[in-house]
């Protein structure tokens, strides 16, 4: 029987191939024209040319031109309708913020308004009540001034009551240079007037402190002097020292008041370590002190600056000074008063504020006072410094802090909180935990920020830091990036 045998043209291999079975089937051909030739071979080995088909294989639809084209097409279309859908939301939540900021905006534009009428009405009812007080003091100066007048002509010059009188003349004429703010002439006020309104202005911003859980502490030692005023603006000057270091201060923190007698001038002062003072704020002092700006000496009530406390002074003769301690952010300010010492008072003991006299019993007091005052201060700086050295140790506590002081464990822990009105851990896992937003802004992982700070565990890390600020360290670091 003659052997069949085939060849394919056009394909990888062109050899001649013995046909087998009853079907030819090629497979994987790549898109050409394709040629099959067909032969016979007799048994004696002579060949018999057969037949020849032609065949072509076309290419596939997806790789057709018009097939790539239509994908570009799609492609293309997609990305324009993700854009043009991702551009219509944000179209959409920019007008929602917009609408949202809008009617904040009205809230607290109706709210300014509301404060500036209650404040108006506040003015008002201070300014009707000063004109009551005033004339009601008018009125009691001019009965006493008949009084003695009487006394005098009817030859009782000698007698108590015209002492009396004398005596009862005195703080009226004081209180009546309250109202006379325009003339220039220095007005002297004694330590009693001075203490009333150290204690008037403490009693109004005592429930503001224990709001926020802020301790104040008043230190007075002013009665028994004279004290020399151009323009008595003593409450004006207090409010606002009391009120910038509120807005400085943090809860548990402490603000010290103090009015006492300090070379020959009366020092009034404010303490506080809260969040100190900014650069520009010092910068704008300075270039005012300095006169490399000018100024204009109007100010409002509600500036707790460093220049508006300035020009406070600066009106009622005073001097103004204030320090900041940047490492353990302690700050103080303070006005000092020349003392009126050739004046006698009848309402305090003959030369009780003498500068020429020998240091009293109380002024040696204070004198002391002020020393320990100043050897707990120099103490406490010692901790801050200590804590901001070790805080990166997990291993720092209030045992290797005692070590390091040479003191007990309980005696550093009380001696602490008598100063600083916290626990010793609760200040070192604050700065550690303000540490950590410093490095969390600047670009450090959560694990890394927790390890470097003085925490083992990130997520015991996170936990405090989310009970300190209010948001976890992730939220912190999505609001610090938007």
């Amino acid at each position: 029987m003659p052997q069949v045998q085939y060849r394919l043209l056009g394909s990888e291999k062109e050899n001649w191939v013995d046909f087998q079975g009853s079907q030819l089937t090629f497979e994987h051909l790549e898109p050409g024209r394709y040629t099959l030739e067909l032969k016979t071979m007799s048994q004696v080995g002579t060949n018999h040319s057969g037949a020849r088909y032609s065949f072509i294989v076309s290419k596939p639809w997806y790789l057709l031109p018009s097939s790539v084209a239509i994908f570009a097409v799609l492609l293309v279309g997609s990305i324009v309708l993700l854009i043009a859908w991702r551009s219509k939301i944000v179209v959409k939540t920019n007008l929602r913020l917009r609408r949202l900021i809008n009617l904040k905006t009205q809230q607290l534009r109706h709210q300014s308004q509301l404060l500036v009428s209650s404040n108006m009405q506040l003015r008002k009812q201070a300014q009707t009540r000063r004109i009551l007080v005033g004339e009601r003091v008018i009125k009691a100066k001019l009965n006493l001034d008949g009084l003695k007048d009487y006394l005098h002509k009817s030859d009782q010059k000698n007698t108590p009551a015209l002492d009396y009188a004398e005596q009862a003349l005195e703080p009226l004429e004081q209180i009546l240079s309250l109202y006379d703010n325009k003339t220039p002439e220095c007005t002297v006020f004694d330590g009693q007037v001075v203490s009333s309104v150290v204690k008037a202005v403490v009693k109004g911003w005592q429930q503001e402190a224990d709001k926020v859980g802020i301790t104040l502490l008043v230190e007075d030692s002013s009665q028994g002097c004279l004290v020399k005023v151009k323009h008595f603006n003593l409450d004006m000057i207090l409010n606002t020292l009391m009120a910038s270091a509120l807005i400085r201060s943090d809860a548990n923190q402490i603000i010290h008041l103090s009015a006492k007698l300090d070379d020959g001038r009366l020092l009034i002062a404010i303490e506080d370590t809260g969040e100190g003072i900014s650069e520009d704020e010092i910068q704008a002092f300075e270039a005012q002190e300095f006169g490399r700006v000018g100024y204009e000496s109007q100010f409002t009530l509600s500036d707790t600056s460093l220049s508006a406390i300035a020009q406070m002074a600066e009106q009622s003769g005073g001097h103004f000074d204030f320090h900041y301690n940047q490492l353990i952010h302690r700050t103080r300010l303070s006005i000092s008063w020349p003392v009126e010492a050739c004046t006698p008072s009848t309402n305090i003991d003959e030369g009780a504020c003498i500068v020429d006299t020998p240091a009293s019993q109380q002024e040696t007091h204070n004198i002391n006072k002020q020393v320990n005052n100043d050897v707990q201060n120099d103490w406490l700086d010692k901790v801050y410094q200590l804590v901001e050295k070790h805080y990166p140790d997990p291993d720092f506590s209030t045992c290797h802090a005692a070590k390091m002081l040479f003191i007990s464990e309980r005696s550093l822990q009380r001696k602490f909180k008598s100063l600083s009105g916290g626990s010793f851990m609760d200040y070192v896992t604050k700065v550690r935990l303000e540490k950590a937003c410093e490095l969390l802004i600047s670009g450090e992982k959560i694990s890394d920020t927790a390890f470097e700070t003085g925490f083992n565990d990130p997520s015991y890390f996170s936990q405090r830091f989310k009970h300190y600020f209010g948001l976890s360290p992730s939220k912190f670091i999505e609001n610090s990036i938007e």
